[in-house]
């Protein structure tokens, strides 16, 4: 298009130069006037044209009979080749400016017969494609990095295009890259529900959505099925991508698989915050659990709180030793942690124990205590001895704190001791 501008432009000069310098000094663009001999001269170039290469006219009065002069050697040479064909061209040249900086440029031109000359003669616009050749550059280097880590990466990568709605997923399988293109990924993802994990699927979902709308860099962990049909924990490393209005395009992210990691912390947690011997939580745990199920309570939902205190847990350890006492613990905790599989069971220390459930009536609140009063008993040397604890517990209704329930449910066991023991007492808060 710049070269059929040029040649119009060529054509309707070509009567004379009259007023043609007045004419291209108004172009906003760097123009001259190429005349080629043994070197190129300039025989005209206007303020624009100083511009783009950085110079003065005094400081560049001394390359105005050798242009090419300014350029590297490699590129000068390449523009002089262009020039000799006597054409229409465009050359992409490496030049200095007068304050030593190197730049790229873009010369393009035509030769012309409107200036009366023994050699031929070029109209040429020079544009400083610096910036561009700098994106270029980083373009190609991007690139070069994604396809090294996409090559050696054993994550999934993917890339949603938010226009067309289209996910494509790669990753590295027998020394090639293989791609799945899903087009109409909304529509997909909503029909194909159960690639994510249910429990997931909404701040899943959210997560996508949000960074399709405003700027996000972020991670996420949620759990997606693999084709074993198993769900695997996967940790996704997202970010949007913008274009040059700030719109966003795209969501780029990285998909690892973490099921060993989230197993391993999962274990560590565990050893954290569970007793050793009866794998209840221990007091620190059990604190930040309840302290937190609390929080979550509406003003009418009601809940429980109990303290267990196995009766006569002395006489164990002083007849049988401590081998048989541990083991009385064990089996203490096991019935407490059958009975409450949907609460919080914890050992607060020595031979007791605390519970914190919600959401069922007294009754079966007390039934549940009631059957493991009456069925808790030890085998010592073939005989089975039964076990027996006293249970004090505080009924509550909406949100209370950690320290009114232990001290309730604390006064309602005691309570249970002095009534006899192998009892439960309830204090209604």
């Amino acid at each position: 298009m710049l070269i059929n501008s040029l040649n119009n432009f060529s054509s309707l000069v070509s009567g004379g130069r009259g007023g043609i310098e007045s004419v291209l000094d108004k172009l906003p663009m760097g123009i001259c006037l190429y005349e080629i001999r043994d070197t190129i001269h300039i025989i005209y170039m206007n303020s624009h044209y100083l511009d783009t290469i950085g110079y003065t006219p005094e400081a560049y009065r001394d390359k105005i009979h050798d242009a090419a002069s300014m350029f590297v050697e490699e590129d000068a040479w390449k523009l002089y080749s262009a020039l000799n064909g006597h054409g229409d061209f465009s050359v992409d040249c490496r030049g200095m400016r007068s304050d030593g900086e190197l730049r790229w440029f873009q010369i393009k031109g035509v030769q012309v017969d409107f200036v009366k000359s023994v050699y031929p003669v070029f109209l040429t616009v020079i544009n400083d494609m610096s910036e561009y050749k700098a994106l270029e550059q980083s373009l190609v280097l991007n690139s070069e990095r994604y396809r090294i880590f996409e090559e050696t990466t054993p994550a999934f990568l993917f890339e949603y295009h938010i226009a067309n709605d289209t996910m494509i997923f790669s990753h590295h399988k027998n020394g090639g890259i293989e791609r799945r293109v899903v087009e109409n990924y909304t529509l997909f993802n909503r029909s194909n529900s159960s690639l994510v994990h249910p429990d997931d699927v909404e701040k899943f979902t959210k997560c996508l959505m949000d960074a399709c709308v405003k700027p996000t860099k972020a991670t996420l962990e949620y759990r997606s099925k693999a084709v074993t049909g198993e769900y695997n924990w996967c940790r996704t490393y997202y970010v949007s991508v913008q274009n040059e209005f700030g719109n966003i395009d795209a969501v780029f992210g990285r998909i690892q698989d973490i099921t060993e990691e989230v197993k391993k912390r999962s274990e560590m947690t565990k050893l954290i915050e569970h007793d050793t011997l009866t794998q209840t939580y221990n007091r620190d745990a059990f604190i930040k659990r309840v302290s937190k199920a609390i929080t979550s309570l509406g003003e009418k939902d009601t809940g429980y709180f109990a303290m267990i205190d196995i009766d006569d847990f002395k006489l164990f350890n002083d007849s049988y030793g401590h081998i048989v006492g541990d083991n009385v613990l064990i089996t203490v905790s096991n019935y407490i942690r059958s009975a409450f599989r949907d609460g919080i069971v914890g050992r607060f220390g020595g031979d007791e124990f605390t519970v914190f459930i919600s959401g069922l009536s007294k009754d079966e609140f007390e039934n549940r205590f009631k059957k493991a009063l009456e069925y808790t008993s030890f085998n010592i040397s073939g005989k089975n001895v039964k076990i027996t604890y006293s249970v004090g517990a505080a009924c509550f209704t909406g949100k209370r704190s950690y320290d009114t329930l232990l001290e309730k449910a604390d006064e309602a066991m005691y309570e249970a001791k002095r009534s006899g023991k192998n009892a439960i007492v309830m204090h209604n808060i």
